[in-house]
């Protein structure tokens, strides 16, 4: 299977365009001791990261699908979170409309800067790319 096409990395405090009149920006980046709600969750030192996506494309869009992944400054991928505080994007985004979505992932503090954070909504868009200090937001 091909790899999606990913945009040039902006920083995390940018607004990040996928190119079809969506875009993201993270909001906040703030250190939390995550509690570990299922699976496979240890509870421990995690990043909340808060977006708004906006919808300025001529259709609705699907927010089911997308997906967040986090790599720390060592390469080792965020382990995401499902309990409190996160609160995944649901349902579809009217033409015009912002939606706001908060993803929780397990990442050592001695290796918060740089991350990498990559956004994707669909396979007819390319995966967004912010990059840069969890400590400074920048």
């Amino acid at each position: 299977m091909a790899a999606l096409p990913s945009s040039a990395p902006v920083a995390l405090d940018a607004v990040a365009d996928f190119g079809s009149g969506a875009t993201i920006v993270l909001d906040h980046v703030k250190p939390i001791d995550a509690v570990a709600a299922g699976p496979g969750e240890v509870s421990g030192p995690a990043l909340a990261l808060t977006f708004t996506m906006t919808n300025r494309s001529s259709t609705a869009l699907g927010l089911e699908s997308v997906t967040v992944d986090v790599t720390d400054a060592i390469g080792d991928p965020g382990i995401a979170m499902f309990g409190d505080p996160a609160q995944p994007f649901q349902g579809s985004l009217a033409v015009g409309a912002t939606a706001t979505a908060t993803y929780v992932f397990a990442v050592d503090p001695a290796a918060r800067s740089p991350i990498r954070v990559e956004v994707n909504y669909s396979t007819g868009a390319p995966t967004v790319v912010l990059v840069g200090d969890a400590a400074t937001g920048s």
